[in-house]
């Protein structure tokens, strides 16, 4: 049963990592997160090598088997919070990128003008040119 309380350790470590991992982003702290994220990653690869012993201890009908699956459980919703969050990043962040690109390009010459060199229709509007000097 060592082994239950092993699990049950990593997975709770993991899911304070996601917690920080999240004040870290919302924070725009990058030092911070690089840290953050390779204490993830070493806690993610220790509990998918324990996979198969863990879903065997999650059969169990005991306490440890129980906190084990409160554990799992609050990791997920975590996890899906996080998840939500990072989709919403990015996409505000493609939005964005489009957003300049567009502005940068009716800003540029490939607003005004198409392949071939000529004027865009709709885009390119004569100037009005004060002759009375």
């Amino acid at each position: 049963m060592a082994d239950t309380e092993k699990h049950i350790v990593a997975v709770e470590a993991l899911t304070q990592v996601i917690k920080r991992e999240m004040e870290a982003v919302s924070e725009t702290d990058p030092e911070r997160l690089q840290k953050i994220v390779a204490e993830k990653e070493a806690l993610a690869a220790q509990l998918e090598a324990a996979g198969p012993e863990i879903e065997t201890l999650l059969g169990g009908d005991d306490a440890r088997a129980r906190r084990l699956r409160k554990a799992l459980s609050d990791l997920q919703h975590h996890l899906k919070r996080n998840s939500g969050f990072v989709s919403r990043m990015a996409r505000s962040c493609a939005e964005i990128v489009a957003e300049l690109t567009r502005s940068s390009a009716a800003e540029s010459l490939r607003g005004l003008y198409n392949r071939k060199g000529q004027t865009t229709p709709g885009l390119s509007r004569p100037k009005d040119v004060d002759l009375s000097l």
